[in-house]
């Protein structure tokens, strides 16, 4: 076997003979793998720095949490980042909807909504708060690297139809539960 593996490698070396084709095979074998390895110390170094600065947890969680959008709702207005100033939250979004439907169809949607982010039913409890009186309210967490991402949907009626409160916040590890 010593002598096979011998013959085949003064094969392969032949002082004074250059084959091109095997040495532009061996050049890009180098260069994909050296791309690779530049791609692969790029992306640890990105992932390592958002860590640093709740990037990733604000955005997966932003992500996780974010409830649907009830179907044929309009959006009303948004508020970015006025209610959740006290806390430690990284993004803080209220979003207000109107809705013709009366908010026992609504509540009943949430209650029976079900995709990859929502496998578990989100149940609902009357009370009375401010600014909106009597509501149904609903509240839920979603835990990503160790931070907390929330969200709370309130529904309460209108004249005519319901309006939708939806709160999200989230990307810090001590948040408040109300």
């Amino acid at each position: 076997m010593r002598d096979q593996t011998e013959v085949t490698e003064r094969r392969r070396i032949t002082w004074g003979q250059y084959d091109q084709a095997a040495a532009e095979a061996n050049l890009r074998r180098l260069r994909r793998r050296s791309c690779l390895t530049l791609l692969g110390v790029s992306l640890a170094f990105c992932c390592f720095l958002s860590l640093l600065t709740n990037v990733a947890q604000s955005y997966l969680g932003q992500w996780l949490a974010a409830p649907p959008v009830y179907p044929g709702a309009v959006q009303t207005d948004q508020r970015i980042g006025q209610l959740c100033v006290p806390t430690l939250a990284v993004y803080c979004y209220q979003t207000f909807y109107e809705t013709p439907d009366t908010p026992a169809q609504v509540v009943a949607f949430y209650e029976n909504y079900r995709d990859i982010r929502f496998r578990s039913s989100l149940h609902f409890i009357s009370e009375n708060k401010f600014p909106f009186g009597q509501q149904q309210s609903a509240r839920y967490c979603r835990y990503v690297l160790g931070y907390r991402s929330c969200a709370q949907i309130s529904v309460h009626p209108l004249n005519v139809g319901s309006e939708l409160y939806i709160q999200e916040m989230g990307g810090a590890q001590k948040m408040p539960e109300g």
